[in-house]
């Protein structure tokens, strides 16, 4: 149907020029014209229509002087749409929302609870109670989680740790499906699964201690999987610029190279006691029936031994040096028997020449 009619039910006044007309009933104006009702002020300034309620104004809209199109509510209540939706359409521009005051904002309710979104000084904020920094905000195209005020590109703010335990609730990022996550909070990161850590093809891994002064390199893992303590270069699997300490075993399969070697002992092991006057050495044949009875020296694994279990390198030269001593004190003793069998030898050489002498005069 292409007649068109506006009714309104409420009491309104027209003023035309020198005189007003008043309207106690209701009034109906049925045209098929597509502007049933035209205002007209011819002076540029105000033009409006105003509702009251006992005389009261509760409500007005209309242009102002700066040609503004205004909705004012007076004396309580609300704006309320309602049997359809709410549209703002324009080609760039839908519409802005304009307070006087350093808070703005706009709440959304329903039956369960409410949200509201809105603007204070410079951030913008998205929230669902409590203080605005405690959702999600925007400053200076910076995205704070926790924060009004967001110093880097997405800042996120909370309190407590993860504590050392995998705890989704207690995470500041939750990344992942749900069945595979990785949480994370301030010094904390764990992952359900498989942590993959690594760089593109050709490039490496640093771990550095920073500050805002500079950095540390700590350790470097390479392209090719070499590892480096105190470097950034390793040029084998493992390399320490430093000293390094272990204090349960390490399993060696290939070579060692190092220029040197500290192997620490225990008070008393170091074989010094060997040279002490209390040292029980034994003689060579308690020496030689040890060797034919156990096929090794006394003190010294057998090779059976240290072909399953392999050798301590400490223990090993410890007891190397204490053969070496006690091969020391051997010589020593053997070069008192060589020098009473010299002086033995030489007393007999001279007996010996003595006799010849005097059996030589006899003959003449």
């Amino acid at each position: 149907m292409k007649t068109k009619y506006l009714i309104c039910t409420i009491l309104f006044s027209i003023n035309l020029a020198a005189f007003a007309q008043n309207y106690t009933v209701p009034l109906t104006v049925t045209t098929n014209t597509d502007y049933p009702l035209t205002f007209n002020n011819t002076d540029n300034s105000w033009q409006y229509i105003q509702f009251k309620r006992s005389g009261t104004r509760k409500f007005w809209m209309g242009l102002d002087a700066g040609n503004n199109f205004k909705f004012t509510k007076e004396g309580g209540g609300d704006f309320l749409f309602a049997g359809g939706n709410f549209k703002l359409t324009d080609s760039n521009l839908l519409g802005s929302f304009v307070s006087t005051n350093a808070y703005s904002w706009i709440d959304i309710k329903n039956n369960q609870g409410g949200a509201s979104l809105g603007y204070n000084n410079d951030f913008f904020w998205i929230g669902t109670g409590g203080a605005p920094a405690d959702g999600f905000t925007i400053q200076g195209n910076n995205i704070g989680m926790g924060t009004a005020a967001p110093v880097a590109k997405l800042d996120i703010k909370h309190t407590g740790t993860i504590g050392a335990k995998f705890l989704p609730s207690k995470a500041y990022l939750r990344l992942g499906d749900g069945t595979v996550d990785m949480i994370m909070d301030g010094n904390e990161i764990y992952t359900n699964g498989v942590l993959a850590l690594g760089s593109s093809y050709s490039q490496g891994i640093i771990f550095r201690n920073v500050d805002a002064s500079g950095r540390q390199d700590l350790m470097m893992i390479n392209h090719n999987g070499n590892v480096g303590i105190g470097t950034n270069t390793p040029s084998s699997k493992l390399q320490v610029e430093g000293n390094a300490q272990v204090s349960n075993d390490l399993v060696v399969l290939n070579n060692i190279d190092a220029k040197s070697v500290e192997v620490s002992t225990d008070p008393g092991s170091f074989p010094d006691y060997v040279f002490k006057s209390d040292y029980k050495l034994r003689s060579l044949d308690e020496l030689q029936t040890f060797i034919k009875q156990n096929g090794h020296l006394p003190n010294i694994p057998k090779a059976e031994y240290v072909e399953t279990n392999g050798q301590n390198l400490g223990f090993i030269q410890q007891k190397l040096l204490e053969k070496i001593e006690e091969l020391t004190l051997y010589i020593i003793e053997a070069d008192k028997q060589n020098s009473k069998l010299k002086s033995s030898l030489e007393s007999l050489t001279k007996r010996l020449e003595a006799l010849e002498k005097g059996i030589s005069k006899s003959k003449n």
